[in-house]
């Protein structure tokens, strides 16, 4: 008899703990684990349709910036109701209001996922943690940096934490010329032009501003360089008022439904981030025969090694990132040895070997 797994998560936007839960969702092996619904402390939006084309229900909590009595207790009655053998719940406020059920209703077995984000709360919020992790039967996390800090910083026992890498569909990513082709045409790129490609929240984390400054400080090529934002957020006019100061050939564009071909119309992929969990991007990217340039941050150092299969440089730091830029827009050949080399370090990226180490996972927490 499969065991019966309840997911719990702050939103369903599109970040990327929505994306993981998403192919876990997919991909799960149902005759071992049966999942019997998502949880979303928040409304619905754009990643609950994809969970609910897997056939899992979906409830919406509806709550606002944080959680309320009325939350606490309709999550409690969801959980007396459908009796999960397991609750594996994403993101802060998840965390830590399943953790608190959990000290009443000691029934199932508890899998937090915390994620970067724990890393910059602020101190009530890390307080508040300390004091409940206890309730987690196992903490996954999703890069060696933050399964450090859970454990130097907020002192969790080192037997309660594992880490799963991200995984990527390299079926989904992989080159499409064609593609390439199409899109550029549509963009107003040409072949011999060099398209550069970024892809992210419009959020401060992602560092945006620092590739706008990077590319304003980039040499004048004897092609033409053209770079594109994939994103939407908050921080949209800021990054097209910086691009107008800058004057750079930058444009954001909205993140559309074919991403996947998208990738393939870069030549160079870019990421800016201050700081990143297991950027998804970067991995995306990689599995479309990108040449990668990313900030050496966090579990970006999981995936890439400078010169080998991207070239990392200094976060927040234009001129690191623009001299990065203008020695692979000039060097062909450097270009497609990184790509290459990517695509085999992506091997070890695979979903396959995210879920079944997301099964093993829920395996050892059930005994």
């Amino acid at each position: 008899m499969s065991a019966r797994v309840l997911y719990v998560i702050t939103d369903s936007g599109v970040g990327g703990a929505e994306k993981i839960l998403a192919d876990l969702l997919k991909n799960l092996n149902r005759d071992r684990f049966s999942p019997v619904a998502v949880v979303v402390l928040k409304e619905k939006r754009e990643s609950a349709a994809r969970w609910e084309q897997s056939g899992v229900r979906v409830v919406s909590l509806g709550m606002g910036k944080w959680p309320s009595d009325r939350v606490f207790h309709e999550l409690r009655k969801i959980v007396q109701d459908v009796k999960p053998d397991l609750v594996h719940a994403f993101l802060y406020h998840s965390v830590q209001l399943v953790r608190f059920l959990h000290r009443t209703e000691p029934s199932f077995k508890l899998i937090s996922s915390p994620r970067i984000n724990y890393r910059f709360a602020p101190m009530w919020a890390q307080w508040g943690d300390r004091w409940l992790k206890k309730q987690d039967d196992l903490a996954v996390a999703e890069s060696t940096a933050t399964a450090q800090f859970l454990i130097s910083t907020l002192n969790y026992s080192p037997d309660k934490v594992m880490t799963i890498f991200n995984g990527v569909d390299q079926r989904t990513y992989r080159f499409d010329l064609e593609s390439r082709r199409r899109l550029r045409r549509e963009w107003g790129v040409g072949e011999s032009d060099m398209m550069i490609g970024a892809v992210g929240r419009l959020h401060e984390q992602k560092g945006f501003d620092v590739l706008i400054e990077a590319l304003a400080k980039m040499k004048k090529n004897h092609f033409l360089t053209r770079a594109f934002i994939f994103g939407d957020g908050r921080e949209k006019r800021r990054l097209e008022r910086l691009i107008t100061k800058r004057s750079v050939p930058l444009r954001i564009v909205p993140t559309r439904l074919d991403m996947p071909a998208v990738y393939s119309s870069f030549d160079i992929f870019v990421q800016s981030s201050r700081y990143e969990g297991m950027p998804n991007a970067l991995l995306e990217a990689m599995s479309s025969g990108c040449a990668a340039v990313a900030t050496a941050v966090d579990g970006t150092l999981d995936i890439l090694r400078d010169g080998e299969n991207g070239i990392l440089v200094k976060p927040n730091d234009p001129a690191s990132l623009a001299r990065a830029l203008d020695a692979l827009s000039l060097n062909a050949p450097l270009r497609r040895i990184l790509a290459s080399n990517a695509l085999q370090t992506i091997e070890r990226f695979s979903i396959e070997q995210m879920v079944l180490s997301f099964e093993e996972a829920y395996q050892k927490v059930m005994g």
